[in-house]
């Protein structure tokens, strides 16, 4: 209905303009490596999930999703960037292909499965996507090895 038009689209806005924050703003003024984009990025984009779940307002959810937009601003370009620096030169257009692939079938399948978990209950869906979140991060901690002089350190970071 009409009006939904003005609420969404605050919401929508505010995303955008903490993504492009991100992406235009903190990474090149900060000088931030892949490694750090993922921690970060996959940091505030849970704990804006969890805003956006937990919200019990329209400036909630648009502080929520703002945090959220934020958050995958920093960590897309980080683990696009962090997986080709992190092959040698033959590996780097399948790794590009695998990574926009994923990309692409989160598109699809995000929705589609956030609204089976919304009709369950309606946090869940941003639960669930934080718990995610929260879950790579660990295992990012674990497998991203910070960069340093030295061969074993992953060219990635």
């Amino acid at each position: 209905p009409l009006e939904a038009l003005q609420p969404t689209g605050l919401v929508l806005m505010m995303g955008a303009i903490s993504a492009l924050l991100a992406q235009w703003g903190m990474i090149p003024l900060l000088d931030l490596k892949p490694r750090a984009l993922i921690f970060s990025g996959a940091a505030l984009g849970a704990a804006g999930c969890v805003a956006v779940g937990t919200a019990n307002s329209l400036y909630g959810i648009a502080l929520g999703y703002a945090l959220t937009s934020l958050g995958m601003g920093l960590a897309r370009p980080g683990f696009t960037a962090g997986s080709s620096l992190a092959v040698g030169p033959e590996a780097q257009g399948s790794v590009a292909g695998k990574v926009t692939s994923i990309n692409g079938a989160a598109f699809v399948l995000g929705p589609s499965i956030g609204v089976g978990l919304y009709e369950l209950w309606r946090p869940l869906p941003y639960l669930a996507a934080a718990a995610g979140l929260v879950c790579l991060l660990v295992y990012a901690f674990v497998t991203l090895r910070p960069s340093g002089p030295g061969p074993e350190a992953s060219p990635a970071q």
